[in-house]
C-alpha cells in the first residue's frame, strides 16, 4: 500500500515536471508569463489603492495641522504687535499731554501747579469723574481746577492723602459752579458754568451779567472769581447764544478747548 502511494507521488512529480518543461520550451510560455505578469501587476495596483489613499489623506491631515499651527503662531504674533502698537500709542499720547502740561505750567501764572497722572477712570462714570495719583500729601485741595489736552476739564471735588477725584465738566450733574469770563469787543462778560449739553457737546454758561457784545467764536476763560481762583485758564469758544430754560435769562454754549475723551495726565492749578 505504501509503495502504491509512493508510486503515485512520483508519477505526479514527474507529470508536473513534464508540464513545466513543456511550458518552458513551448511557444506559449512567453504568453503565460506575460499573462501572469499582467495579472500580478493588476493585483498589485488594486492592493496599492487603499494604501495610496491612506498615505494621501495622512499627508493632507499633516498639512492641515501644520497650517493650523502656523495660523496660531501668526495670530500670536499679530496680537503681540497690536498690543505693542497700542502701548506705544498710549505712551505717545501721555508724553504729548505731559509736554503740553509742562509748557502750560511754565506759562501759567497760577501760584500752585501740580502735575498728576490719571490712575482710574471707570467706564460707568467715564463722563463724570476720574481719579489722580496726587492728594493732600502733595498739597492738592478742593479749590483747584484741572487742566488737560489744551483746556479746562473740571475741578477737584474730593481729596484723600495720596489721591484725589476730579469732577469733569461733562458731568451733567456738575455743581462746581466755575466762574468764567467771555471776551467781547468792549471787555468781558461774566458767567457761571452750570451744566453740559450732551447733544451739542458743549458747556452751558448761565447767570451772565450781560450778553452785549458776545459773539460766536469768542474766547472763554476762567475769571478767577469764587471758589476756584485760578484765572485765565482756557475753557473754550462760544458756540451759540440762546434763551435759558426759564426763557428770561440768556445761556451761552461753549465748545470745550480740551479733548475730554482720553485723559492721561492732568495739571491742577490754583492761586
Amino acid at each position: 500500500m505504501n509503495k502504491l502511494k509512493m508510486s503515485k507521488f512520483l508519477i505526479s512529480i514527474l507529470l508536473l515536471g513534464i508540464i513545466m518543461v513543456s511550458l518552458i520550451v513551448s511557444p506559449l510560455s512567453s504568453w503565460v508569463v506575460s499573462v501572469t505578469g499582467d495579472f500580478l501587476s493588476s493585483v498589485d495596483r488594486v492592493v496599492a489603492i487603499p494604501f495610496n489613499f491612506i498615505a494621501y489623506e495622512k499627508k493632507k491631515v499633516a498639512h492641515l495641522i501644520e497650517t493650523y499651527q502656523e495660523n496660531e503662531t501668526l495670530k500670536g504674533t499679530i496680537y503681540n504687535l497690536e498690543e505693542k502698537a497700542n502701548n506705544s500709542d498710549a505712551l505717545k499720547l501721555k508724553n504729548e499731554q505731559l509736554r503740553s502740561l509742562l509748557e502750560l505750567r511754565n506759562n501759567d501764572q497760577s501760584a500752585v501747579k501740580i502735575a498728576a497722572e490719571v490712575i482710574s477712570r471707570s467706564p460707568s462714570t467715564w463722563k463724570n469723574e476720574l481719579t489722580l495719583d496726587k492728594g493732600q500729601s502733595s498739597d492738592v485741595t478742593t479749590s483747584m481746577l484741572a487742566i488737560s489736552n489744551g483746556g479746562l476739564i473740571g475741578a477737584v471735588s474730593s481729596v484723600s492723602d495720596s489721591s484725589s477725584i476730579v469732577s469733569l465738566l461733562t458731568n451733567e450733574k456738575n455743581d462746581s459752579s466755575i466762574a468764567i469770563k467771555i471776551q467781547t469787543k468792549t471787555g468781558f462778560a461774566y458767567g457761571i458754568i452750570v451744566g453740559f449739553d450732551t447733544d451739542k457737546s458743549a458747556f452751558i454758561v448761565s447767570q451772565l451779567n450781560t450778553v452785549d457784545g458776545i459773539e460766536e467764536g469768542a474766547t472763554v476763560t476762567t475769571s478767577g472769581l469764587g471758589t476756584y481762583n485760578a484765572e485765565n485758564v482756557l475753557v473754550g469758544q462760544v458756540l451759540s447764544i440762546s434763551a435759558g430754560k426759564d426763557q428770561l435769562n440768556k445761556e451761552v454754549l461753549v465748545k470745550p478747548a480740551a479733548d475730554l475723551s482720553d485723559i492721561q495726565a492732568v495739571l491742577l492749578v490754583r492761586n
